[in-house]
């Protein structure tokens, strides 16, 4: 090969690594959206704060109230702003369900059989769940979320910015929004499957709970009351409903053990979650 032809090649060579280098500077498109997290079709993600708030609470009462304005305290420090029909783990199970429809994918349109939707979350596939599920749209579509990112910046937004039902054939758009959600390293994962074994309420709120912290820490029961909405349960019944939830967690295999002691600082009665499974936490990412 003539030294001409070297010369050529290596002049190509140090253009198209130029053009590397220049595309490696280049102001990143700030209009291209972000995408929903990447996790294993066996992984549901949700944001740290709001699995540690009352957002999305644990009554079983029909009754739900209307939010003009509503700010819940997360344990980890965070806080969340709500505004619509009063959330529980119902609205928080569909919305799980329908970001996981979309994960690693821009928010937008999910289609989907209403049989088919509740039976992935482990509800009756009969006109009753139908119904449950719809109501649970409605209000995911109606209320609104505001989330302080820092002093000065936040977001509004709702977590659906449409649904329609038609039979068989219905759909619901996430919000572009709804992945302020995920922020870098503040979010958590749960198991699918061993999340649908749990009874929706107080079991699935501390699961995810849970998997949301380092576990070091005791939470009182007047803390935890609060936390997951139930400020007015009678204490020494909320105890009893703690330690079920708790005992269930261990035979689904969500944690290994669990103790109760004295929150240093309160001294008063709490619960300490010692163990997480940590072999539930493999393969969470896809």
């Amino acid at each position: 090969m003539s030294s001409a032809s070297n010369l050529t090649i290596e002049k190509k060579l140090a253009l198209l690594a130029q053009a590397e280098a220049d595309k490696k500077k280049a102001t990143p498109d700030t209009n291209c959206p972000d995408t929903l997290p990447r996790v294993s079709a066996s992984t549901y993600a949700m944001n740290t704060t709001v699995n540690c708030c009352a957002l999305f609470g644990t009554l079983r009462s029909l009754e739900r109230l209307e939010y003009v304005k509503k700010t819940f305290d997360a344990t980890n420090g965070g806080r969340v702003t709500y505004k619509g029909p009063e959330l529980r783990q119902d609205d928080k199970a569909v919305l799980l369900e329908l970001i996981h429809q979309r994960r690693n994918m821009f928010a937008g349109e999910i289609k989907f059989a209403p049989s088919t939707l509740c039976a992935r979350m482990g509800w009756s596939r009969n006109s009753e769940g139908s119904e449950r599920l719809r109501k649970c749209l409605e209000r995911l579509t109606e209320g609104t979320l505001r989330l302080d990112k820092t002093t000065t910046s936040g977001t509004m937004f709702p977590m659906l910015s449409g649904f329609t039902w038609d039979g068989e054939r219905w759909s619901a758009t996430l919000h572009d929004d709804v992945t302020n959600l995920f922020p870098t390293r503040h979010y958590a994962y749960m198991n699918i499957e061993t999340r649908r074994q749990l009874s929706t309420g107080l079991q699935t709120w501390l699961y995810d709970y849970i998997s949301s912290n380092d576990c070091t820490m005791v939470m009182t029961y007047a803390s935890l009351r609060e936390a997951c909405g139930r400020p007015d349960e009678d204490p020494k019944q909320f105890v009893d409903y703690v330690k079920a939830a708790l005992s269930r967690l261990v035979a689904v295999g969500a944690i290994v053990k669990f103790e109760f002691a004295r929150c240093p600082h309160a001294k008063k009665p709490g619960v300490l979650a010692t163990k997480k499974n940590r072999g539930q936490l493999k393969k969470m990412v896809a």
